[in-house]
C-alpha cells in the first residue's frame, strides 16, 4: 500500500522519486532477469569464441661492467692528465649503458631487425593476407613492426634493476620464444657493435702510435690499446653482454591465458543487459504515463 500512494503522488507531482522507480523496476522484474540472463550468456559465448592470449616473461637485469663501460677511460686520465688525457678519453668513450640498451631494445630498428631475420612476418600475419589483389592490403614491414610493438611489453623496476620482457601472442610457444630471442639478439648485437668499436679505437690508436717518438705517450698508447684489447676479450667470452637473464621465459599452460578474462565479460555483459532493461523499463513507463495524462485531458475536456 505504501508503494502504490507513493507511486500516486509521484503522477499527482508530475516527478517520479526513487522509490517510484523501484517500484518500476520491481513490476519489470521479469523484463530484468530475462535481459541480464540474455546478455550474460551472450558475454560468456563471446569469451569462449574469442581468441586466447597467453603471456611470456623473461625476467632480466643489466649486465654492466666497468671495463665494458668505461674502457679504461678512468685509468686514461690518470695516465695521461692534462688536455692529452681528456682527448684520449673521449677518443675511447664511455661504453653502452643498461639504458641505452634498453632504448635499443625498444627502438624500430632493433625490433624490424627481429622481425625481418626471424621471417617473423608469416608468423605475425596468416597466409591469406599475403595474397591479396592489391599490393597496398599486403602487410609490410612497417605494419609487422606496430603489430609487434602492441605484443611487446617491457616492465621496469629501477631500484631493483629488474626489467621483465614479456610478449602477449596467441601461441604460448611462440611467445616464449619471441621473448628469449629478443634479449639473445639483443645481447649479441651490443657485443657485436662493441666488439667493432674497440677495433677501430685499436686502428686508431696503432696509426697515432707510428706518428709519436714520445716514449711516454708511446707508453700510454700501448696501455690503451691493452684496455681496448681486454674490452673485446670480455665482449667475446661474455653471451649476456648488456643483459643478463635471470628468469628466461617458458610457455604458458593453454588454460592459462591472460585474455580474454571470461569472468569479467560475463560479468560486464549482465550488468549492461540489466542497464538497458532498466532505461526501457522506466522509458515505457513514461510514455505509458504520458498516454494516461493525454486521455485525462481528453476526458476532462
Amino acid at each position: 500500500m505504501a508503494v502504490s500512494n507513493a507511486s500516486n503522488r509521484s503522477y499527482d507531482t508530475g516527478q517520479p522519486n526513487l522509490l517510484y522507480y523501484w517500484y518500476i523496476l520491481k513490476r519489470a522484474k521479469l523484463l530484468l532477469l530475462s535481459v541480464t540472463v540474455a546478455f550474460g550468456l551472450l558475454g560468456a559465448g563471446t569469451a569462449l569464441v574469442t581468441q586466447k592470449v597467453y603471456e611470456a616473461a623473461v625476467i632480466i637485469v643489466p649486465a654492466e661492467d666497468k671495463n665494458r663501460r668505461s674502457g679504461g677511460s678512468a685509468a686514461i686520465s690518470r695516465l695521461l692528465g692534462g688536455s692529452a688525457g681528456g682527448l684520449l678519453s673521449a677518443l675511447v668513450g664511455p661504453g653502452q649503458t643498461s639504458s641505452e640498451a634498453l632504448a635499443t631494445l625498444k627502438s624500430r630498428g632493433f625490433i624490424t631487425r627481429f622481425i625481418k631475420d626471424g621471417n617473423l612476418l608469416t608468423k605475425l600475419y596468416r597466409p591469406a593476407a599475403f595474397d591479396r589483389d592489391d599490393p597496398r592490403d599486403v602487410p609490410t614491414l612497417h605494419d609487422a613492426y606496430r603489430k609487434f610493438k602492441r605484443a611487446l611489453v617491457i616492465e621496469e623496476k629501477p631500484k631493483e634493476q629488474i626489467i621483465r620482457v614479456k610478449i602477449h601472442w596467441k601461441d604460448p610457444v611462440i611467445a616464449a620464444d619471441w621473448a628469449n630471442s629478443l634479449i639473445s639478439k639483443l645481447n649479441t648485437e651490443l657485443r657485436n657493435l662493441a666488439i667493432a668499436e674497440s677495433a677501430k679505437r685499436i686502428e686508431y690508436l696503432n696509426r697515432e702510435l707510428e706518428k709519436t717518438s714520445i716514449l711516454p705517450l708511446q707508453q700510454s698508447i700501448y696501455r690503451l690499446i691493452e684496455a681496448q684489447t681486454h674490452s673485446i676479450m670480455i665482449a667475446e667470452t661474455r653471451e649476456d653482454y648488456a643483459f643478463k637473464v635471470i628468469d628466461p621465459a617458458v610457455p604458458a599452460d593453454l588454460d592459462r591465458f591472460i585474455r580474454p578474462r571470461r569472468q569479467l565479460m560475463v560479468l560486464v555483459s549482465a550488468m549492461m543487459g540489466f542497464a538497458i532493461a532498466s532505461f526501457t523499463a522506466i522509458w515505457r513507463d513514461y510514455f505509458r504515463r504520458l498516454k494516461d495524462e493525454d486521455q485525462i485531458e481528453r476526458r476532462s475536456s
